[in-house]
């Protein structure tokens, strides 16, 4: 036993079996005769079992004749710290999820809940230790019964040493921790906590029933979020009023300054040159510039705007200061204000050619595939009900099998004929895009929204992966929406994927072989205070986890 618990950094057991009140002490004690220095620093966490080791492992340690320094409850940046300041060794007593597991993350900075898997989410964050302080994670509060969110203060992967439990809890949840994790339960009327390794059939465990919410509805910029995607959506063409801007700006960017001169202006500089007895071709030779250009500076008439570069040469050329003429004889400047420019529009530029700077400034704009301005899609898009339920329907009966198209296969008939109606009417309202209809085999139809842009949204900003139903999940925003737009988006994926089962008890079963939509759908059923359980079930095509 002792072989299995001590490790390389650190010593890890099942608390109450290989790791107990007697033993800490021992290794205390152990400590002690081994650490040179008379002080030692001791930190623990919130976990119940912590301040019984912390306790033990004190007494042995300063019956080894040390100084302990007891940092108490403590995030082990803390006690590293102090270490680290104290210059003095140090013990952190800490008890551990299976990194395959998900969970509800807060972006405290974003104001948004999304989920994760805690190996990923970890071992993004691992080496980003202040990363961790703009995140928060679903915490219980045995003194009031509650669930909230609570700042991460700190996380580590390790191997496991222990065994590892899947809890399974009689609604079908279930979860993967460690022997030594904590696990609240009903015991003697009272609300206590233990380690996974003593829990029995039977024992009531606290979960949540509801869990909190963040009320945050996103305004989707098209132009943004596509714009990473550009060489892969090479179609996509934008028009509207800060697209005019942008080609302005980057054709006055290239172009000259042109400039109208006075009359009187005009008349000096005719006058200085027959002084100096120069007629508009020997002073063209002389300058460096056209005749036809000096006797547009001087006359005005076909082109009354000129380059000032032209008209500072011609002045300098006749011995005048450039400076001082333009600004005594210079009218105004030239602007462009028209939608054409050398014949070239300004209203429409592709995707594929935006940089990164102007692309923040597109808010006013509209998109289009190449070829189909009929069928633009405003820039900015709206979180609506008709939007969350096509996306619901995506999720339970779509696919990107095609090529910028967004598909619907549908049973022709019955229930699903709603559906379909619905699906149409959804993209009509959302998109203002028509879908088309085709028969296929089987006494099927496929509705088909055939437009690059609603494809880039369901492929490239939603993330659907066309895959199979087993990579199938919720869109990142849907934890921050307010309860009727998660409604209507639930609505849509049990609509599309969902039956009504009749028995001993009455409800609706949605089934998915995706493990993540699954958990997903569980944790907007409990934002939403709707009570629900898992089932799995076998299949002898593949295995589906209902809902």
């Amino acid at each position: 036993m002792i072989d299995r618990i001590f490790r390389a950094y650190d010593i890890r057991g099942v608390y109450g079996k290989e790791l107990t009140g007697e033993i800490a002490r021992k290794i205390g004690c152990a400590a002690g005769l081994l650490i040179k220095e008379k002080d030692v620093i001791m930190g623990r966490d919130a976990r119940d079992s912590s301040p019984l080791l912390a306790q033990a492992f004190a007494d042995g340690i300063t019956k080894a004749g040390k100084n302990l320094i007891d940092a108490g409850m403590n995030p082990n940046p803390l006690v590293y710290f102090l270490c680290w300041y104290k210059h003095k060794p140090g013990v952190y007593i800490t008890a551990s999820v299976d990194g395959s597991e998900y969970t509800l993350i807060k972006d405290i900075r974003k104001n948004q809940i999304f989920l994760v898997k805690v190996g990923d989410f970890i071992q993004k964050y691992i080496n980003k230790k202040r990363s961790l302080k703009n995140f928060a994670v679903l915490s219980f509060n045995p003194e009031n019964g509650k669930v909230s969110f609570k700042s991460i203060k700190n996380v580590f992967i390790h191997e496991i040493n222990e065994p590892l439990y899947e809890l399974k809890l009689k609604y079908g949840k279930s979860v993967k921790v460690t022997a030594s994790h904590s696990v609240y339960v009903f015991r003697n009327n009272k609300l206590v906590c233990v380690p996974t390794s003593d829990l029995k059939v039977g024992d009531l465990v606290a979960t949540a029933d509801i869990i909190p919410n963040v009320v945050k509805v996103p305004r989707i910029s098209l132009a943004k979020e596509l714009w990473p995607y550009r060489n892969e959506l090479r179609t996509i063409i934008l028009s509207g009023p800060d697209i005019i801007k942008i080609r302005m700006k980057r054709l006055l960017s290239k172009r000259k300054k042109r400039i109208m001169l006075s009359e009187k202006g005009r008349r000096l500089l005719i006058k200085i040159r027959k002084e100096k007895g120069l007629s508009r071709s020997k002073a063209a030779k002389l300058i460096g510039i056209s005749p036809v250009t000096i006797q547009r500076i001087e006359l005005g008439r076909t082109r009354k705007f000129v380059r000032e570069d032209y008209i500072r040469k011609y002045v300098q050329g006749l011995g005048l200061d450039a400076d001082e003429f333009l600004k005594k004889f210079s009218l105004k400047e030239k602007r462009f204000n028209g939608r054409w420019i050398d014949g070239r529009t300004l209203s429409t530029i592709k995707l594929k050619n935006l940089t990164k700077e102007e692309i923040k400034e597109i808010k006013d704009c509209k998109l289009h595939g190449k070829g189909y301005p009929q069928n633009s899609i405003p820039n900015i898009i709206e979180l609506t009900p008709e939007l969350m339920r096509l996306i619901g329907y995506y999720i339970a009966e779509g696919n990107l099998e095609c090529k910028d198209r967004v598909c619907f296969t549908l049973v022709r008939g019955g229930h699903e004929k709603f559906i379909a109606d619905d699906v149409i009417f959804c993209s009509e309202k959302c998109f203002n895009i028509k879908p088309k209809i085709y028969e296929v085999k089987g006494n099927r139809i496929k509705i088909v929204i055939d437009n690059v842009i609603v494809f880039g949204f369901f492929s490239k900003i939603l993330k659907f992966e066309n895959k199979n139903s087993s990579t199938k999940r919720l869109p990142g925003f849907v934890y921050t929406l307010p309860p009727e737009l998660k409604i209507n988006l639930l609505k849509g994926i049990f609509l599309g994927d969902g039956t009504i089962f009749h028995g001993s008890s009455h409800g609706i079963k949605f089934s998915t072989t995706s493990k993540e939509l699954a958990v997903g759908i569980s944790y907007l059923l409990m934002q939403l205070g709707v009570l629900h359980s898992f089932s799995r079930e076998s299949n002898k095509k593949k295995n589906r986890t209902p809902v």
